[in-house]
């Protein structure tokens, strides 16, 4: 009698610690989001299905500017989340055409992999080496239009502009895309949780 009643505590405070340390992680990674905020979810959706990652410290910052490195890092997990579902970017052998001191940055090796699926374009050095750089929306939606293309999912001549009315990309409070404006981590969140649910949805 005793044994079972350690046991079905233990089970309990088992499931609790289980639970409050799950809370925890999500707490870590959204630690300045809001619980009510319209991308939490989306966030969250993208996070845990390995798209997104968060900071060292294991927050996201979603007001922090997006970073090239970080657009060419989210778009290399999304084709290996997606990688299951169709698998139209074989990676073949990749031929490095950039300076080694270029090279040695954490996001080049993302960059390289974009270029070997055709997925990016070879650029001049000074946008490579401005890895760091917060990006414009435009390039997040050229990017999304390219990815999106190889997997089959829209038509061959769509438009980083149509792609926005496709409800993947955030409108502003006045409706429109604003391409030219820099994009913020929390709207990177919701265009790529937009993202996976068009190319690989769940139970399709």
């Amino acid at each position: 009698m005793r044994s079972e009643a350690t046991r079905r505590i233990v089970l309990v405070a088992g499931t609790f610690l289980l639970v409050t340390c799950m809370a925890c992680a999500q707490d870590a990674l959204t630690d300045t989001v809001p619980r009510d905020a319209r991308y939490a979810q989306p966030l969250y959706h993208a996070w845990s299905a390995g798209v997104l990652m968060g900071y060292p410290d294991g927050t996201f910052r979603p007001n922090d500017l997006l970073t090239r490195a970080e657009l060419w890092a989210g778009f290399n997990r999304l084709l290996d989340v997606a990688y299951d579902a169709q698998a139209p970017f074989l990676l073949g052998d990749i031929h490095p055409t950039y300076a080694r001191g270029v090279r040695d940055h954490w996001g080049f090796a993302s960059f390289e992999r974009l270029l070997a699926v055709k997925l990016l374009e070879h650029r001049p050095m000074p946008s490579v080496r401005d890895m760091d750089a917060p990006v414009e929306r435009l390039e997040f939606a050229q990017l999304a239009v390219a990815a999106l293309r190889g997997f089959g999912v829209i038509e061959a001549g769509m438009t980083p502009a149509e792609l926005a009315i496709g409800d993947i990309m955030v409108r502003q409070t006045d409706g429109k895309v604003h391409f030219h404006q820099l994009m913020p981590r929390w709207e990177f969140a919701v265009a790529m949780a937009n993202m996976l649910n068009t190319i690989a949805p769940a139970g399709g």
